[in-house]
């Protein structure tokens, strides 16, 4: 389409006195400005704007005078894939934020101030559906095709104009233009928008769907004599117009309509400039000092308003600069403003955001690099530009019943309840002050509803089995958005926090895919948030599962988790107690049991620590976890060729673990096991290694406890000649390095303590001194063979 057909187009926008187009940028202050002089001169009878019809009910809060921006209606639902409707919903969440700057912000509050009708008329957001899941929803609002030609326009605009970036291309072009009347901006801003989407009135089917339902709503009131002023989107008008003149019934696709949930909450003005938001601004706190500025002028002013916010901005970017320790003198303030206006001039377009930072790096910046891409005075720019307040909302609106309960529960513990940057810290002794532990309790349930609140840094936690032997616990806690934002969308599982747990808990017994070592940390989490009636039901649960698990890593998981709570907690009751330990020997005598058909030729060292870990819990807990079933085990894997490592363990356990057993034979097995294991050497070198690994993964003083091993090791070894040594000493340090530095010196001793008394009293050659005599080797090889003597 033609230049001057697309602008004959726009005009016709304006032919019908009855409708009132108003096509903005979202968050635009200049657009704000224009905006509240049209409704001025129009004088509609109603003002119909772009926000989802379904949070109308919270325009009166929004109207309200105590309600201050910034402030976002939050929209969020739980909706299936269309084509899986058995499986798990998925969130699907949304921001409609608004700050002072924002043009549907100042329509609304203009609209209450003049008394006029004010409706949102966009399409429900129970209608709408998460474009992630283009791929597998066919009915997808898909949003490709509007990007794909919304980017092919703007990237050819960035070209020909050689701005660097579409915010300094409509500071250029928009945004610092205050001479024009409504009627000349608003054409241009329809133009731009009949730009973006070529002239065409297809587009993707979720825009299509949204432009219907829009037109939809503005028929009545056109038909009904009203003059209506519309506030959208530019790119929107043509495909609003268009529905217009083909249909005045309601509409609405024909897809699953899920329910939504709507509520006003306090948002900073600074997630404006997150580029994930798809109407942001960079840098938003410029504008919202131009907006501050531009409705208070005057006509005479506006000539001069650029350089007049600039020269406010460099003040306050004075003492900003000055908290960092970067000098700023007065006079580079100077410099800075008359700077920005020169750069404007050269480039023959007016002074903006661009200008001013770009000033500001040459004037200001000491240090020119921090990176080959990112400067540290570009950093400081970007942070002297984030506003982090938050606006309000009115008190009459109603909160979410579970957001009360939160509050309460803030109030009786002391902790913060409104949004703030700043982080406290609380130790909690948790085994001696009650009101400690039921603090804790409330952090946990907190922790487990995944809300961004309080995070544990220190301290026993028997989930993650961590600091298991400290007394007190240290949380770090901070009110945020995403905070409030997670308590709403809980709200529909309860209208407290107990309730959401309990909610939460039901679905995961539900589910018949947990396992037994996530229904142990499920049962720990409850016993943390002080929860003890779902002790019951989950362990019944548990024990169902416990019959079924057959993978031996789950079973040896949940053994470890269970024996480590009940070893050290003394926060649990004495029937808790008893619980874990009957559990505990269930889950080993399950173990034992699967324990021949999960080990073979194949198996590895995970299965290898398995064994000896189930050693040492014997050990530990002989009552509830007799050895004689891991010696059964044991026993009937005697005939299955297992690797060397498995041998070792096997050999370990009967030495440490059998009360039946006879010492010295026993030590005589693992001898004859141990020559078996070096006999396979030449075949394979790390067979005697692994072995010995095997030995010292039960017990890595198995050695000094037992007196024939050593010397029979030392006598295996001295067998070897410097070949096979060689080749065999890479697995035999594997096996060493088990032991401690401290193991090693004491087992080093006993090496010696048996060796003749030269060995005794001689000393290790230090690496310098083994190189400098392997130099001193190759010197006299070198020397001889001028004399004609070979080495040999």
């Amino acid at each position: 389409m033609q230049g001057s057909d697309l602008l004959s187009l726009a005009a016709q926008f304006h032919h019908d006195n009855n409708l009132v187009w108003a096509p903005i940028r979202h968050h635009s202050p200049t657009c704000s400005w224009y905006l509240l002089q049209l409704i001025k001169q129009a004088k509609p009878d109603v003002i119909l704007i772009e926000t989802p019809h379904d949070a109308q009910s919270l325009l009166p809060y929004m109207q309200a005078d105590e309600c201050q921006a910034p402030v976002a209606i939050y929209l969020h639902k739980q909706a299936r894939l269309a084509n899986e409707t058995k499986s798990a919903p998925y969130a699907q969440r949304g921001f409609i934020p608004f700050a002072e700057m924002s043009p549907e912000w100042n329509a609304l509050k203009t609209a209450k101030k003049k008394n006029i009708p004010c409706q949102f008329i966009d399409l429900p957001y129970g209608y709408w559906n998460d474009s992630n899941e283009e791929e597998n929803n066919p009915l997808i609002y898909a949003s490709s095709e509007k990007k794909h030609f919304q980017h092919r326009y703007l990237d050819a605009l960035l070209q020909r104009s050689g701005c660097e970036h579409f915010d300094q291309w409509w500071d250029r072009h928009f945004e610092a233009d205050v001479t024009l009347s409504p009627s000349e901006f608003f054409i241009r801003m329809h133009l731009f928008g009949l730009q973006m989407r070529e002239g065409r009135i297809e587009t993707d089917h979720h825009t299509q769907y949204r432009e219907q339902y829009m037109a939809s709503q503005i028929a009545p009131y056109i038909q009904e004599g009203k003059r209506v002023l519309v506030v959208c989107g530019a790119f929107h008008c043509m495909g609003i117009s268009h529905y217009l003149q083909q249909s005045t019934s309601d509409f609405l696709p024909q897809i699953k309509v899920e329910t939504s949930y709507q509520h006003l909450i306090p948002y900073p003005l600074s997630r404006l400039s997150h580029t994930q938001y798809g109407a942001h601004l960079s840098q938003s706190g410029y504008y919202a000092h131009w907006w501050k500025k531009l409705k208070s002028s005057t006509k005479k002013e506006r000539a001069t308003l650029a350089t007049r916010l600039h020269t406010e901005l460099a003040t306050e970017l004075m003492s900003f600069l000055q908290q960092k320790e970067h000098p700023v003198a007065m006079p580079q303030l100077v410099d800075l403003v008359v700077a920005a206006e020169h750069l404007a001039q050269l480039r023959q377009v007016p002074v903006g955001r661009s200008e001013f930072c770009e000033a500001a790096c040459l004037t200001l910046e000491k240090d020119p690099s921090l990176s080959d891409h990112i400067s540290r005075f570009s950093l400081w720019l970007d942070a002297f530009f984030v506003d982090s307040q938050y606006g309000k909302v009115p008190n009459t609106l109603p909160p979410s019943p579970i957001i009360i309960d939160f509050h309460r529960q803030c109030d009786a513990f002391a902790l913060p309840k409104t949004l703030s940057d700043l982080t406290i810290t609380k130790e909690l002794a948790i085994y001696r002050s009650p009101k400690h532990l039921a603090l804790s309790q409330c952090l946990h349930r907190l922790a487990f509803l995944s809300i961004p609140y309080a995070t544990q840094i220190a301290g026993p936690n028997f989930v993650t089995q961590t600091d298991l032997y400290r007394v007190r616990e240290k949380w770090q806690i901070q009110y945020e958005l995403t905070t409030e934002i997670t308590l709403i969308e809980i709200g529909y599982q309860g209208s407290t926090i107990v309730e959401a747990i309990n909610y939460q808990i039901q679905q995961h017994l539900a589910d018949e895919y947990l396992n037994s070592e996530n229904l142990v940390a499920l049962l720990l989490r409850s016993l943390q948030m002080g929860l003890e009636k779902w002790l019951t039901p989950i362990l019944h649960r548990l024990s169902e599962q416990l019959d079924k698990e057959s993978d031996l890593h789950i079973l040896n998981q949940t053994l470890t988790l269970l024996f480590r709570s009940q070893w050290n907690s003394s926060l649990f009751a004495q029937n808790t107690k008893n619980e874990i330990e009957r559990l505990i020997h269930r889950c080993y005598v399950r173990l034992c049991t699967r324990l021949p058909r999960a080990i073979n030729g194949h198996s590895s060292t995970a299965e290898a620590t398995l064994l000896s870990d189930l050693g040492k819990l014997i050990n530990r807990m002989p009552q509830l976890c007799p050895a004689y079933f891991l010696l059964d085990a044991i026993h009937s894997l005697s005939d299955i060729a297992v690797p060397f490592e498995i041998q070792g363990v096997f050999a370990g356990l009967a030495l440490s673990i059998d009360p039946s057993s006879n010492e010295d034979d026993e030590q005589q097995n693992v001898i004859l096991m141990m020559r078996s294991a070096a006999s396979q050497c030449h075949l394979t070198p790390d067979s005697l290694g692994d072995f010995c690994y095997g030995l010292g993964l039960v017990d890595t003083q198995i050695y000094q406890y037992y007196d024939a091993i050593q010397p029979a090791l030392d006598s295996i070894i001295s067998e070897f000649d410097e070949h096979d040594f060689l080749h065999t000493l890479p697995a035999l340090r594997r096996a060493f390095m088990l032991m401690t530095p401290n193991q090693i010196e004491e087992f080093g001793q006993l090496c010696h303590q048996e060796s003749d008394a030269l060995w005794l009293h001689s000393t290790i050659p230090s690496h310098d001194t083994l190189l400098q005599a392997n130099q001193l080797q190759h010197l006299a090889e070198e020397w001889l063979s001028l004399w004609g003597v070979s080495h040999d």
